[in-house]
């Protein structure tokens, strides 16, 4: 009986504790970018943009180019890029979401750009 009565009272305990405890993303900043465009100058300094669909896929276009592939977002705000063409290598971007803008920071090369986001998707092919 009392092991039933843990068991309960642990359930409610997470429910009400809610996604945040569990490692969920920042949920602002996956709102933000989720099922939105964001918009960034590449490093050539050319305008590349990446729509993120909802359930975890991303399309990116670039001058003349279109990539695929699957994003995931860490509570810390790390946005993991995996593509589908192997040519790619994934990515990982530190974000921090500032309004309608995010701050991008490339952990691997120490680049920082700003993206706008668009609401919905603004890819050319759409």
């Amino acid at each position: 009986m009392h092991a039933r009565r843990f068991l309960i009272a642990t359930s409610i305990a997470l429910a009400l504790a809610g996604p945040a405890a569990a490692g969920a993303p920042d949920d602002k900043l996956a709102g933000a970018i989720t099922d939105n465009t964001l918009v960034y100058p590449g490093d050539d300094g050319k305008e590349n943009l990446i729509h993120f669909g909802k359930y975890g896929n991303f399309d990116w276009y670039f001058p003349c180019q279109m990539e695929s592939g699957s994003w995931t977002l860490d509570p810390d705000g790390t946005l993991h890029l995996t593509y589908d063409n192997s040519d790619f290598a994934p990515r990982d971007y530190a974000l921090a979401l500032d309004g309608r803008d995010i701050a991008m920071a490339d952990p691997a090369t120490g680049g920082r750009t700003a993206a706008e986001i668009i609401r919905g998707n603004v890819l050319p092919y759409t």
